[in-house]
Formats: C-alpha cells, structure tokens, sequence
C-alpha cells in the first residue's frame, strides 16, 4: 500500500534539496582546489540595471515571455486585471539578466511605487514588501496616520458623514 502520509513528500523533497546543495558545495569546493572557480560576478550599478530594464531583452524578450507563460496576468497586490501600464516587478535581483518567470510578479503602477514606498520607509526587503498582507498593511498604517493628522472638525466631518462608523 503506497504511503498516505502527507509530510513524506516534504521530507524527501527536503532531503533531495539538502543532497542538492551539499553537492554544489563539493563540487564548489573541488573547483576552489583546482584554482578554477569562476570570478564572483560584481552586481549590476544602478545605471546598467536600468539600461537592462530599457532594454529589448526586457521589454520585448522577457515581457513576451511572461505574457506567452501561465504565470498571472492581474496586479499581485490588487489583483486588476493586465493593462499595458503594468510592471513586473523584480522579488529578488539573484538572476538579474537570467530571470525566471517566478523572479518577477505582475504590479499595476500603484502597486509597484507602493512596494518600493513600503521598502524605504520600513527598511525591508523587496521579498517581503512584495507581500499581499505586508503591503496591504503598510498601506493601512499609512492611511490611518494622514486621517490622525487631519484637524479634528474634518474627521468628525468624515465620522457624521459615514453615519457615526469610523
């Protein structure tokens, strides 16, 4: 009888990932010994990573190919649908230049600047801002401080017109 148990394909795909790191490591190793070990590649400057984004292989290249996949094709944070003036925004820039389709989520204009805002402002990662329940929280905070702000006779405005619901 072949084995129900949920949590044995976690363990054998954690197990077949440990196997696959510990190899890259020996053979990482065994290169370093044999001095031939490939030059750590220097990260893209600010102006080669928007030269690449203006690029064809950005915009017509790896646009099409994301278009063309079955990866979601609606904002990642307000779920939109796609327009023309949408962005795929980078979740990490590991492979920058050698992307895969999950490097990237589709983001309406809105939604990129507020992850990029949210990034700034609380000093974390693009993977983490990137999230829908991060984001939307961020956003949630922000709105609720610039209404604390507002003068008194204007959130009470607000609270009459919303019949006494805040």
């Amino acid at each position: 009888m072949a084995n129900k148990n949920p949590n044995s394909k976690r363990s054998e795909k954690a197990r077949r990932k440990k196997v696959r790191r510990r190899e890259a490591q020996q053979e990482r190793q065994r290169l370093l010994a044999l001095g031939q070990l490939p030059p750590v590649e220097r990260p893209m400057s600010h102006d080669e990573y928007q030269e690449y984004i203006n690029s064809d292989a950005w915009k017509v290249g790896f646009r099409n190919r994301y278009l063309a996949s079955r990866m979601p094709k609606a904002c990642h944070i307000c779920d939109c649908p796609w327009n023309d003036g949408f962005h795929l925004h980078h979740l990490t820039y590991k492979r920058l230049g050698a992307e895969w389709l999950t490097d990237v989520a589709a983001v309406c204009e809105s939604c990129h600047d507020d992850i990029h805002r949210c990034c700034q402002v609380k000093g974390i990662f693009l993977r983490q801002a990137s999230k829908r329940k991060v984001l939307r929280r961020f956003l949630e905070q922000e709105r609720k401080a610039k209404l604390a702000q507002q003068p008194a006779w204007m959130r009470e405005a607000r609270h009459q017109h919303n019949g006494g619901k805040r």
